[in-house]
């Protein structure tokens, strides 16, 4: 946070460099008054920017230099709850599908009965498999693949 009469101190003293430029975050203004500070110009300007903040009132010089400090804290972000899903998990539908079949479901099957991508479908098949929750066999007569609850 920056201080007004710190400011002040370094423009009164090192004005024709533009120290106070620097402090006060005028980098590019700081620059132009260390390079032309032979000249005496930044002398005088340094002069005038003593004057103007030794006039300014607190509340304006916090209000121009430390408004990042004074501004309210961030806004809470308003987390809004998942919602509620009526439906049943796609994975829920699947076992159950392959659990009301005696023989098992085959792919196609789950797809009808979840209306779900059968991209997805397949996906999460392959997972359940995986985590040993449905067992891939063949069906007798047609050896098509079904997939049964273990």
């Amino acid at each position: 946070m920056k201080n007004r009469f710190v400011a002040l101190i370094f423009a009164l003293l090192f004005g024709s460099f533009g120290l106070h430029k620097f402090y006060l975050g005028h980098i590019f203004a700081g620059i132009a008054y260390l390079i032309f500070s032979w000249t005496g110009i930044p002398t005088i300007l340094g002069f005038i920017d003593v004057i103007i903040l030794g006039t300014m009132d607190e509340r304006k010089f916090n209000a121009i230099y430390n408004h990042k400090h004074y501004l309210a804290s961030p806004p809470t972000p308003i987390v809004t709850p998942p919602p509620v899903n009526t439906t049943e998990r796609l994975d829920v539908l699947i076992i159950k599908t392959c659990a009301a079949k005696a023989i098992g479901a085959t792919v196609s099957e789950c797809i009808v009965a979840t209306g779900e991508d059968p991209q997805k479908v397949k996906e999460t098949i392959d997972v359940l498999c995986r985590k040993g929750f449905l067992l891939p066999d063949n069906r007798e007569g047609d050896y098509a693949v079904v997939y049964r609850p273990i």
